[in-house]
């Protein structure tokens, strides 16, 4: 009897030991993982920026956004590079919907959210139409905005719709503008995607620009139109972007203090042409790409009230650096050179150095350094002239005191000048602003900014200080 109990016991100690066995073996994971050598990841990915390599990811900023730029605007041209996938813009939007208890959380219907704004207001200004002769206004503002977005794992639309209207108390000065814009993203394949992109803005001409005619009662208004259409195609560290773009501009009549409308009918024309930029990864955060763009722009009249042919064919060579660093430092920069040559002999070509940069810098957590420059080429009526040439640069600062406060404060300068005469013109801006969240749907705007406008031709430099406060309400 004592024996079979030895032996009973026995086999349990063994089956025991096994068991054990089995159980520590059960922990050992031979399972092969990717490696986190750069160098050894696939090429599709190297487009993709990936979070763990950043030392640090400042939060998303706290409180409701100024008139001035946001993380949430577009930094420069339209990379080269992918959009975010729809993780990573998950992640992103779950950070800023943890770090920000006052951002708006909008509606969602299926895949997009819809986000509608308004901002009711006063605006104050002592120089209303901008020009040597100072005519102070105050106004009641009214600026609608929606934003829609929508996101799967194949595509991305965009939809951007602003207005705004100031009504003064001298009814001659009433302003209204929009900006309407929808951009798409639809990926084919893991390297072929579709681009798309159609816009509408509705803007005014100052009182003191050469197209508008003497003795205008009212800023004329033009309507611009435009669409692009491109394909995207990835060969490994090599990225690729064809499109075609249209853009057509309508300058409405303008009412005359004496009576009657002037047509500016001369000025309507529509620029169409085609884009290619080519991309390469480099590293994890830096691209260099070169681009190669041309086209022609027709007027709805050949010849214009002065006798000239102004319809014209351009190209452009530009080079520059995307910087992706994640909401550490994003943007891109560029340098480039343009030649326009015009339809009559009697106008002078254009040779435009071009110059553009769009950077956003968080130094440190809750503050944002912005740094934008852009070069525009506008077409003109004024007799022997066959253009003007704008470079515009601003540098802003923003950062969030609190979780309700936000700050900002930047500068700006702008320098004009048209090719076929010597008129020069030099404008600086400065602005500060401060926005206070009484929750998430609801905060205060209150903004500053001051202008000052030299030139070269007599009586038209100028002076104005605009002083706005406005309540926004927000879903």
């Amino acid at each position: 009897m004592p024996r079979s109990i030895l032996l009973a016991l026995a086999v349990m100690a063994a089956a025991h030991g096994a068991a054990a066995q089995e159980s520590d073996s059960a922990v050992v994971d031979f399972v092969l993982r990717p490696t986190d050598d750069p160098d050894s990841r696939v090429d599709d990915d190297i487009w993709a920026w990936d979070s763990a390599q950043e030392d640090s990811i400042p939060e998303d900023e706290l409180g409701p956004p100024l008139a001035g730029p946001t993380t949430e605007d577009p930094i420069g041209p339209p990379p080269a590079g992918p959009l975010p996938s729809e993780p990573q813009r998950a992640e992103r939007r779950v950070r800023g919907e943890e770090t920000d208890p006052f951002a708006a959380i909008g509606m969602r219907i299926g895949a997009f959210v819809i986000r509608p704004a308004i901002e009711i207001g006063v605006e104050a200004t002592d120089n209303v139409a901008g020009t040597e002769d100072k005519v102070g206004a105050v106004g009641l503002a009214v600026a609608p905005e929606i934003n829609v977005r929508g996101a799967t794992d194949r595509y991305e639309i965009e939809i951007d719709l602003r207005g705004e209207a100031i009504s003064y108390d001298r009814e001659e000065f009433n302003a209204q503008t929009a900006d309407a814009r929808a951009r798409a993203r639809y990926e084919v394949t893991s390297r072929t995607a579709l681009i798309g992109e159609a816009g509408y803005s509705r803007t005014l001409d100052d009182f003191t620009d050469p197209d508008t005619p003497g003795g205008a009662a009212e800023r004329p208004a033009v309507d611009t139109f435009d669409a692009s259409l491109g394909i995207e195609q990835r060969f490994g560290r090599v990225k690729a972007e064809l499109s075609g773009f249209a853009e057509r501009a309508v300058h409405e009549e303008v009412l005359l203090s004496g009576g009657g409308l002037a047509s500016r009918e001369e000025l309507d024309n529509t620029e169409y042409g085609g884009r290619l930029r080519t991309a390469y990864a480099s590293g994890r955060s830096l691209s260099p790409f070169v681009e190669v763009a041309g086209g022609r722009r027709d007027y709805d009249r050949n010849v214009d009230d002065s006798g000239f042919e102004r319809e014209s064919i351009w190209g452009e060579l530009r080079g520059g650096l995307i910087i992706d660093r994640g909401a550490k430092v994003s943007g891109e920069v560029s340098l480039g050179y343009r030649r326009e040559d015009i339809e009559d002999s009697r106008l002078e070509d254009l040779d435009i150095l071009l110059a553009d940069a769009s950077i956003l810098w968080s130094p440190r957590r809750l503050t944002e350094v912005r740094f934008d420059f852009s070069t525009d080429t506008m077409s003109t009526s004024e007799p022997g002239v066959s253009a003007s040439v704008l470079y515009a640069g601003r540098l802003t600062l923003a950062r969030s005191l609190t979780p309700r406060i936000r700050a900002e404060t930047g500068a700006g300068l702008e320098f004009e000048r048209s090719v076929g005469d010597d008129d020069r013109d030099v404008t600086f801006i400065g602005f500060a602003g401060a926005s206070y969240a009484f929750n998430r749907t609801a905060s205060l705007e209150g903004r500053y900014i001051y202008e000052r406008t030299e030139s070269n031709q007599p009586g038209d430099d100028s002076e104005a200080h605009i002083v706005s406060v406005r309540l926004r309400l927000q879903r």
